[in-house]
Protein backbone atom coordinates (compact mmCIF):
# COMPACT_ATOMS: atom_id res chain seq x y z
CA UNK A 1 0.00 0.00 0.00
CA UNK A 2 1.08 3.30 -1.05
CA UNK A 3 1.04 5.93 1.24
CA UNK A 4 0.34 10.20 0.39
CA UNK A 5 3.41 11.90 1.93
CA UNK A 6 2.87 14.91 3.78
CA UNK A 7 3.37 18.17 2.45
CA UNK A 8 6.75 19.53 3.84
CA UNK A 9 6.13 23.52 4.20
CA UNK A 10 8.25 26.44 5.84
CA UNK A 11 6.61 29.17 7.93
CA UNK A 12 8.53 32.78 7.70
CA UNK A 13 7.92 35.45 10.04
CA UNK A 14 9.95 38.71 9.60
CA UNK A 15 11.98 39.67 12.78
CA UNK A 16 12.36 43.55 13.30
CA UNK A 17 16.09 42.93 13.29
CA UNK A 18 15.47 42.63 9.14
CA UNK A 19 15.57 38.87 9.53
CA UNK A 20 13.24 36.68 7.84
CA UNK A 21 12.81 33.58 10.32
CA UNK A 22 12.14 30.44 8.50
CA UNK A 23 10.80 27.44 10.06
CA UNK A 24 11.36 23.62 8.51
CA UNK A 25 10.76 20.76 10.41
CA UNK A 26 11.08 21.98 13.85
CA UNK A 27 14.38 23.88 12.83
CA UNK A 28 15.08 27.19 12.37
CA UNK A 29 17.27 29.78 9.76
CA UNK A 30 17.91 33.69 9.20
CA UNK A 31 18.12 35.06 6.04
CA UNK A 32 18.21 38.65 5.59
CA UNK A 33 15.30 40.97 5.42
CA UNK A 34 15.42 44.47 4.89
CA UNK A 35 13.26 47.33 6.46
CA UNK A 36 11.93 50.59 5.24
CA UNK A 37 11.47 48.91 1.81
CA UNK A 38 10.94 45.14 1.91
CA UNK A 39 13.77 43.04 0.48
CA UNK A 40 14.53 39.68 0.40
CA UNK A 41 18.46 38.64 0.46
CA UNK A 42 18.20 35.24 -0.34
CA UNK A 43 21.48 32.94 -1.01
CA UNK A 44 22.39 31.03 -3.84
CA UNK A 45 21.73 27.25 -3.51
CA UNK A 46 25.41 26.92 -3.66
CA UNK A 47 25.83 29.00 -0.69
CA UNK A 48 22.88 27.13 0.70
CA UNK A 49 24.34 23.34 0.03
CA UNK A 50 27.39 24.31 1.32
CA UNK A 51 26.66 25.32 4.72
CA UNK A 52 23.36 24.05 4.89
CA UNK A 53 23.13 21.14 8.23
CA UNK A 54 22.10 17.69 7.48
CA UNK A 55 18.33 18.74 8.41
CA UNK A 56 18.45 21.47 5.22
CA UNK A 57 20.66 19.63 2.96
CA UNK A 58 18.32 19.20 -0.20
CA UNK A 59 15.57 21.89 0.46
CA UNK A 60 16.53 24.72 -1.54
CA UNK A 61 14.04 24.88 -3.59
CA UNK A 62 11.39 24.48 -1.15
CA UNK A 63 12.91 26.85 0.81
CA UNK A 64 13.60 29.63 -1.85
CA UNK A 65 9.84 28.96 -3.42
CA UNK A 66 8.44 29.80 0.22
CA UNK A 67 10.39 32.67 0.64
CA UNK A 68 9.74 34.15 -2.68
CA UNK A 69 5.66 33.16 -2.31
CA UNK A 70 6.27 35.03 1.31
CA UNK A 71 7.94 38.00 -0.66
CA UNK A 72 5.03 37.82 -3.26
CA UNK A 73 2.01 38.38 -0.42
CA UNK A 74 3.83 41.00 1.82
CA UNK A 75 5.08 43.20 -1.18
CA UNK A 76 8.41 42.73 -0.85
CA UNK A 77 11.28 42.75 -3.26
CA UNK A 78 13.45 38.90 -3.49
CA UNK A 79 17.14 38.80 -4.68
CA UNK A 80 18.99 35.31 -4.86
CA UNK A 81 22.51 36.40 -4.05
CA UNK A 82 25.97 34.32 -4.25
CA UNK A 83 26.62 36.95 -1.13
CA UNK A 84 23.97 36.76 1.01
CA UNK A 85 24.02 35.40 4.41
CA UNK A 86 22.36 32.52 6.18
CA UNK A 87 22.21 31.79 10.04
CA UNK A 88 21.55 27.93 10.98
CA UNK A 89 21.90 28.47 14.85
CA UNK A 90 20.21 31.41 15.81
CA UNK A 91 17.21 30.01 18.21
CA UNK A 92 14.31 32.52 19.08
Amino acid sequence: MHWPQAKMTIEYTPRWKEELIGVLEGNQFVVELTMGRLHVYFPSESTWESSAPDWAKGKYLLARTAAEDWSSKNDSDFTVDENAWIDWTRKE
